[in-house]
Formats: C-alpha cells, structure tokens, sequence
C-alpha cells in the first residue's frame, strides 16, 4: 500500500522486526521513521514499574491481577 502510494504517507515507530527497519521504508519520501521511545520518560516508566510491583503483589496475595494477560 505504502509503495503504490495507495497510502499517501506514514509516520512509522514500531517495526516486525524491531530494531531492524524495513529498507524499502528507508528511501520513500513519503514516510516518515521514528524510534519507538514514547514511554521514555521517567514518570512513564516508573509508572510501569509501579505496576509490575502492584501485579506482583496482587498475584501474591491470591487478587485479582491489574492487567492481566488473556491468551
């Protein structure tokens, strides 16, 4: 779609193959390549960390999980 240019242009952060790019996506004009990085920050991953934390102690003390994973 990108190479028809049926899509006529992409902003792109996340990749099959991360960290590795297509590099077709290289050399079009008409997108755009960023580093997946928009949880970066540090409020962000404490966050993250805090909810690890929480699951933990939830799973431990026989809770229900914060965010469980259904597969």
């Amino acid at each position: 779609m990108l190479e028809q240019r049926a899509i006529k242009g992409a902003g792109l952060d996340v990749f099959v193959d991360e960290p590795n790019v297509p590099k077709a996506l290289l050399y079009m004009d008409h997108v755009v390549l960023q580093s997946h990085c928009a949880s970066g920050t540090y409020e962000t991953r404490a966050a993250m960390a805090q909810l690890v934390v929480d699951n933990l102690a939830a799973y431990f003390a026989d809770k229900a999980l914060l965010t469980p994973v259904i597969y």
